[in-house]
């Protein structure tokens, strides 16, 4: 992954959590842990490329798409905006 797809990522699962927390349980806590490690991953391979990386189950990645859609049918905003959040980790 390049730093853009990375930062792209990391927003969208900080998203889906906080989707999680504020509005709908969709995760469980084990998959919740399973997101955060990927997450930590994510921020790894910023400072070294050559990091492998560590995603999640297709099962999980099946429901971020799915909180991901529902952001959308609950016309969601997050409490945190993170536009930028990981700007200084990729610049």
């Amino acid at each position: 992954m390049n730093k853009e797809e990375i930062q792209e990522r990391l927003v969208l699962l900080f998203i889906v959590l906080q989707f999680d927390t504020q509005e709908k349980a969709i995760f469980t806590a084990g998959e919740r842990i399973m997101i955060n490690q990927e997450r930590g991953h994510l921020l790894h391979e910023l400072d070294y490329s050559d990091a492998p990386t560590k995603p999640v189950s297709a099962e999980i990645e099946e429901k971020i798409k799915e909180a991901t859609r529902l952001t959308g049918v609950y016309d969601w905003e997050p409490l945190v905006q993170i536009d930028k959040l990981y700007k200084n980790e990729i610049e």
